[in-house]
């Protein structure tokens, strides 16, 4: 079960977590730096992921099973994602 927050919308100026994934919360922070990645969340886990291309930046926790599933599903909504950063971040330098 997944559920998204458009971009679009001015809550998620308020809330930086953009997708949740089962137990995932997948979160865009603003006035991040650059690349444009996202941070995901699981209990006591953390990975970050650079968007474009999708890719491990720092890994906390998941092992290789299961942050294989992450990434699938990074890729699967990197639309979102990468919408959600600009609108917290601006565009990529």
């Amino acid at each position: 079960m997944s559920s998204a927050i458009p971009a679009s919308e001015k809550r998620l100026k308020m809330s930086p977590t953009v997708l949740r994934k089962g137990k995932l919360k997948i979160m865009v922070f603003s006035r991040d730096h650059n690349p444009p990645h996202v941070h995901v969340y699981d209990a006591e886990k953390q990975v970050t992921i650079k968007l474009k291309p999708v890719q491990v930046m720092e890994n906390s926790g998941f092992n290789s099973r299961k942050l294989g599933q992450v990434l699938e599903i990074i890729e699967e909504h990197q639309a979102l994602l990468l919408a959600a950063w600009e609108e917290l971040n601006g565009q990529e330098e």
